[in-house]
């Protein structure tokens, strides 16, 4: 569950994810013995390094499909950082905006 939750935060909040190898195992140092500690540290290091490399390649690439976030913008003219519903494109505080779009609503957009 930490491992996932950490990939999670990393895909949709990276900025603001300092150091997430250091995050993730910080939750899962108790689960093994001192002389373990190392080369776990090391093994999430490696991996999350992975993560990173993937995401800035699915970024290049400009594939959302990797990405999702929600197609709305905030009040501020931002857009909106959420995850949308499974067969949507918009998050929960936007799905509203789905029924607008499928009839063709040009604010919507």
């Amino acid at each position: 569950m930490a491992c996932e939750a950490t990939v999670e935060r990393l895909a949709t909040d990276r900025r603001y994810f300092a150091r997430p190898a250091r995050s993730l195992f910080s939750e899962v140092r108790y689960l093994f013995g001192p002389p373990d500690q190392l080369p776990v540290y090391e093994r999430i290091v490696e991996r999350i390094s992975e993560a990173q490399r993937f995401l800035d390649a699915a970024e290049r690439e400009g594939s959302s499909a990797y990405l999702l976030r929600c197609r709305a913008t905030t009040r501020r003219g931002r857009a909106c950082q959420r995850i949308p519903l499974p067969a949507s494109r918009y998050c929960p505080s936007h799905r509203h905006l789905e029924r607008g779009a499928s009839a063709g609503d040009p604010r919507a957009w």
